[in-house]
């Protein structure tokens, strides 16, 4: 469904998944033919949680200036509070809807992370 939301706002997007973090993480390392624009991490992978991470990916100098975005069915107020001050851009509870999913991924898409003091 996220890889079918992010198509609808704009097809040219390209979206590279991974399975689990740790499979993540060797993506991040340099088998990616891109930097990407944004990371989005559930907290809940396999192998891997979303905040070991996190935490990895702000280590990386390569990457740790992506906005990365936790996306996660946890509305827990300590994971929003502990992911965002270990660096995540936003923290977005899976919503129950595709349109709500639209509207946070354009959201997200839209927004002028130029912006954004660094984390």
């Amino acid at each position: 469904m996220f890889i079918e939301a992010v198509k609808s706002i704009d097809k040219s997007y390209e979206v590279i998944s991974a399975f689990d973090g740790q499979e993540a993480m060797q993506l991040l390392s340099g088998r990616m033919p891109a930097m990407p624009d944004f990371i989005f991490l559930d907290l809940n992978m396999p192998k891997l949680n979303g905040k070991l991470c996190l935490q990895r990916i702000k280590e990386m100098q390569t990457v740790n200036a992506v906005p990365v975005i936790i996306y996660t069915t946890s509305s827990m107020r300590k994971d929003m509070d502990e992911t965002m001050q270990m660096g995540a851009a936003r923290f977005i509870t899976k919503p129950s809807s595709f349109s709500a999913l639209q509207t946070a991924l354009k959201d997200v898409v839209n927004t002028d992370w130029s912006k954004r003091p660094s984390a």
